[in-house]
């Protein structure tokens, strides 16, 4: 895969040239490629904001061009929070924090093209980034409108099962409400691997042990790749005393994800479950190596029960 800053250059490329949705896809593919180690995302993104910005400044009316710079702004708060250098703040987010400013560009795009599904997408989105309560709700009803809007779009669909998901640590009923969009999504499209893993993540939260795994065995299918997916289908697994297969899940969440301190922790627990000790041993010391206190505890655990006494 490419690095990210060499999509964000591409990216940025086709929206100096008005090919937007083009883009944007590429923006959405940079915030999953690897970080480069040298802040060279962050030259483009002030170039994009400075582009939008004088295109602005001659057509001030023109909603694509608002809303791509709160889609702009909204992947350099993706950017961030992956790791990379902080972007130029004081000279691309004049008016505020990076939420305020997307929402501002995204809300201005709404006003001036109501219709757009994709706007009110994407106002959704910044909205539930912002964290608050009363952001998620607001979101909720911008997702609401953008599949009033269209229908089909799947994304929104998604997005709104997130937020309602957020919700759902305060209401239960909201964690409820998550799944039927999260159904939703799949229906529209049945290879949504986020949406697969996500449901399952609300099921295993609602108690729905079979459901869960279900999904998450979709979401392994989907992306064999997915170490966190491999790692809740094996933590589901061990509910339902499976064990051996989910060691077999949990080895491919390390395979995939080697810093995965709560793989290493929960294969040391069905090791020490089977009675092999020195395998158990093993794992947690490599969990405890990436910093799990759990695995730190089994340890100490092991050292004082097995410790020899005169």
């Amino acid at each position: 895969m490419e690095f990210s800053a060499d999509l964000v250059e591409r990216g940025v490329d086709f929206i100096t040239q008005r090919r937007f949705a083009e883009g944007f896809q590429l923006l959405e593919w940079a915030s999953d490629a690897p970080a480069t180690s040298e802040a060279r995302s962050s030259p483009h993104y002030v170039r994009a904001i400075r582009w939008l910005k004088a295109a602005l400044a001659v057509h001030p009316e023109d909603a694509a061009l608002w809303l791509a710079e709160g889609v702009v702004r909204l992947h350099i708060r993706t950017y961030e929070r992956a790791g990379g250098a902080r972007v130029r703040v004081d000279e691309i987010l004049p008016r505020g924090s990076w939420g305020e400013d997307a929402v501002y560009c995204l809300q201005k795009a709404v006003e001036l093209q109501p219709s757009s599904a994709q706007a009110h997408l994407y106002l959704g989105i910044a909205l539930h980034r912002i964290g608050k309560r009363e952001s998620h709700t607001k979101a909720i009803e911008e997702f609401d409108t953008a599949v009033r809007l269209d229908p089909d779009c799947a994304r929104a669909w998604y997005q709104k099962g997130i937020a309602q998901a957020d919700l759902g640590k305060l209401e239960f009923r909201f964690l409820e409400q998550s799944v039927d969009s999260f159904k939703e999504a799949i229906r529209i499209n049945p290879t949504y691997q986020e949406a697969w893993f996500n449901a399952g993540v609300a099921h295993r939260k609602l108690g729905h042990l079979d459901l869960e795994i279900s999904c998450m065995e979709k979401a392994t299918s989907l992306n064999p790749a997915d170490a966190d997916a491999w790692y809740n289908l094996g933590t589901a697994l061990v509910g339902r005393g499976s064990l051996a297969e989910a060691l077999d899940c949990l080895k491919k969440a390390v395979e995939f994800n080697s810093a995965h301190r709560n793989a290493w922790n929960n294969q040391a627990l069905i090791f020490h479950k089977l009675g092999q000790r020195q395998r158990a041993i093993s794992c947690w010391e490599k969990a405890a190596d990436l910093g799990s206190p759990e695995a730190k505890a089994s340890l100490d655990d092991l050292e004082g029960r097995y410790r020899w006494r005169p």
